[in-house]
């Protein structure tokens, strides 16, 4: 129930709710007792801003709220005072907002935004290391930061669209169910990865459903995926081919490529501008690194 008064208090001051073209006061919103209710309206009452030596219920749900969320071990006073501007200001440096220390609309809605959308474990025991789960995205193909953040946006993202692909509620949390998809997706890849073979120690491997490049590296005999990235454009029959001639620029069709390396005949993995209908255009990253991998390396497009 209490983190229900906060989220009305929280979604009062980022909406600024009106009804029957009266606003909503965000303390009567809560409790029938609030002393000098504040009234907030975004459309009509952009300038109000609560900050230090503010004082009332709704600075306690504030409180309450980045007690809560960021472990901000406020005392829920209702008094905005120092203490309060500081975890203010901590969760707006944790939210990816301009810092200042003042609790208006743009915190708010962000505050917000980042509840609502919280990846948090299930309640049925599980606890996942968040780092490990990021890490097994990114080896499934994923484009996430590895943080330790699990309510990071692109790692919400990236649960989101797992759940997506394998049936599971989309729900951008983790759950138990979730977890043992996750490790056996994994454990495929693993399998997959022990029949690889190469004349050198490296090995590219091209899904051409998800768009995604992956490049490995042989180390005390065993495959480890060193880079991921996304194909931005273009397509190659399936089968397996060995890199050939590498170089910095190469023009075909009128499209100056860069670091490209030859898959087959005149399909090269490139970096351009646009497409050039000759192979895969990929980030100048991918291309950098692909044309400095030994010639003869195996390319798996899929």
């Amino acid at each position: 129930m209490k983190n229900s008064k906060q989220l009305i208090v929280i979604a009062s001051i980022a909406t600024g709710i009106t009804l029957s073209g009266k606003s909503v006061h965000a303390q009567q919103a809560v409790t029938n007792q609030a002393s000098n209710p504040t009234t907030y309206n975004i459309s009509k009452n952009s300038s109000t801003i609560i900050k230090l030596n503010h004082k009332g219920d709704i600075v306690k749900y504030i409180q309450s709220t980045l007690n809560l969320h960021f472990g901000a071990g406020l005392a829920e006073d209702g008094i905005y005072g120092k203490a309060t501007e500081e975890a203010v200001k901590d969760a707006q440096k944790k939210l990816g907002i301009s810092i200042d220390g003042i609790f208006g609309p743009r915190t708010a809605s962000a505050l917000l935004n980042y509840i609502n959308n919280r990846s948090i474990d299930d309640k049925d025991g599980l606890s996942p290391v968040p780092i490990q789960i990021q890490k097994t995205l990114v080896s499934l193909g994923y484009n996430i930061s590895i943080n330790g953040n699990l309510s990071s946006y692109d790692t919400i993202l990236a649960i989101k669209s797992f759940q997506s692909k394998n049936g599971l509620n989309i729900t951008g949390k983790i759950d138990s169910k979730m977890l043992s998809i996750l490790n056996g997706k994994v454990k495929g890849e693993t399998d997959e990865t022990a029949k690889f073979k190469s004349n050198t120690n490296y090995y590219i491997t091209v899904n051409s459903s998800d768009h995604i490049c992956r490049i490995y590296y042989k180390e005390n005999n065993t495959w480890r995926e060193i880079k991921c990235f996304n194909i931005l454009s273009g397509e190659i029959d399936e089968g397996l081919y060995t890199t050939g001639l590498q170089g910095k620029s190469l023009n075909l069709n009128k499209v100056e490529m860069k670091n490209f390396t030859q898959i087959d005949g005149l399909n090269v993995f490139y970096c351009a501008e646009q497409d050039s209908g000759c192979g895969l255009r990929i980030c100048d990253e991918g291309a950098e690194l692909l044309s400095e991998i030994p010639v003869k390396t195996t390319i798996k497009v899929f």
